[in-house]
């Protein structure tokens, strides 16, 4: 008795259980990788998804192909040659898809063309590219070989065998035609004896199945080879940090980082011991509250001490300034903790230094003030 009305076969229910199964597999990888990080998580799943899926059909298919081809049946058939032409078109769409997934994939981890030769993420791509290069090159020659094969193939060699009994059937013959000899079967196109050609009684050339299978074969085991080695390289590409992430990391490390700017101004007051420079420090340099801290050297390098040390900041292009750092003296430097700077640009330093009661100097200098991070 056949299966209820309305429900799926057997065989429909184990494939769609399977079906099933695959995509909640690749449905755990895809939220385990990088794919949920990173910018545009919502299409970058589904695309991770997506492509591996079609990796799973393509290699799997792959592997199936190739055991087939390496192994009759039991009644000593061959896989039909359309079955082979049916396998190189849906692997063709698979390759496709695993190649425009992975080039969006490529560019949402990688980043930007200079992390392929600076993050061990971007050189580990490189790598897979170049494999991924090789296996289309190898898929190319299968192609090629499977369209021999399916294309050239008698029709009895595209399908599989039908029992000899069932090929022959009865051709009317004109009156007066010859009998066929005891043994000797027509040919249900033409009427002549199988085997001949029409008019001429020449045979066709002998179609060599068993060459064209070997040559695919050989670039089918070549491929599934160089596939296996993408899936390894993948694999590894899954455990390094993305390109991108990297190059985050570095920017967000260097913003935290504190820059310092350094100016060195020499001042000179035309005598004796009334000479030297004075070294200002501006931590970090950017817009917003600044540490300065000044020191004042002799001629001949050494510390120096003053009774007084102004410094003030102007833009005036835009009418900003003069902003007095308020530098107090702490015993051998000079130091301010609390001056902010409202914009970025190049800012005229004015520093006046007093050696005396009544010697003192104004000397002038720039500095570039970045702007603040976001």
């Amino acid at each position: 008795m056949g299966p209820a009305a309305g429900r799926p076969r057997p065989r429909v229910r184990v494939r769609l259980s399977g079906a099933l199964l695959a995509v909640a597999l690749v449905a755990t990888w895809t939220a385990a990788e990088h794919a949920s990080a990173g910018p545009q998580v919502a299409l970058a799943v589904p695309v991770a998804a997506l492509h591996l899926l079609a990796m799973g059909v393509w290699l799997g298919g792959l592997v199936t192909l190739l055991l087939l081809l390496r192994r009759r049946g039991a009644d000593g058939q061959e896989v039909p040659a359309a079955a082979i032409g049916r396998f190189s078109a849906l692997a063709f769409g698979a390759v496709a898809v695993l190649v425009g997934t992975g080039a969006y994939q490529s560019w949402r981890q990688v980043g930007s063309w200079e992390a392929l030769s600076t993050t061990s993420y971007g050189k580990v791509l490189l790598v897979k590219i170049a494999a991924v290069v090789l296996v289309l090159w190898a898929a190319s020659f299968s192609r090629r070989w499977t369209a021999r094969l399916v294309h050239e193939a008698p029709p009895a060699a595209r399908t599989p065998a039908v029992p000899a009994a069932a090929e022959r059937v009865r051709v009317p013959q004109t009156v007066g035609a010859p009998a066929p000899a005891a043994g000797q079967d027509l040919d249900t196109a033409s009427g002549a004896p199988a085997g001949e050609g029409p008019g001429d009684g020449t045979k066709p050339p002998a179609f060599d199945s068993g060459a064209y299978r070997r040559a695919l074969r050989r670039m089918v085991t070549a491929e599934a080879v160089l596939g296996v080695v993408v899936l390894v390289i993948t694999t590894v590409l899954t455990g390094t940090q993305p390109g991108r992430a990297a190059g985050e990391r570095v920017s967000a490390a260097s913003a935290a980082q504190p820059q310092v700017k350094v100016v060195t101004v020499p001042f000179d007051m035309g005598t004796a011991n009334h000479q030297g420079t004075v070294q200002i420090t501006l931590t970090p340099g950017r817009v917003g509250e600044n540490t300065v801290e000044a020191v004042v050297y002799t001629a001949d390098g050494g510390l120096a001490t003053v009774p007084e040390l102004r410094l003030t900041l102007t833009r005036e292009e835009l009418g900003i300034g003069p902003l007095d750092a308020r530098l107090k003296d702490r015993k051998g430097y000079w130091a301010a903790y609390d001056l902010r700077l409202p914009m970025p640009g190049v800012w005229t330093l004015d520093v006046t230094v007093r050696t005396t009661d009544i010697d003192q100097v104004t000397v002038h200098d720039t500095v570039r003030i970045t702007a603040a991070p976001r």
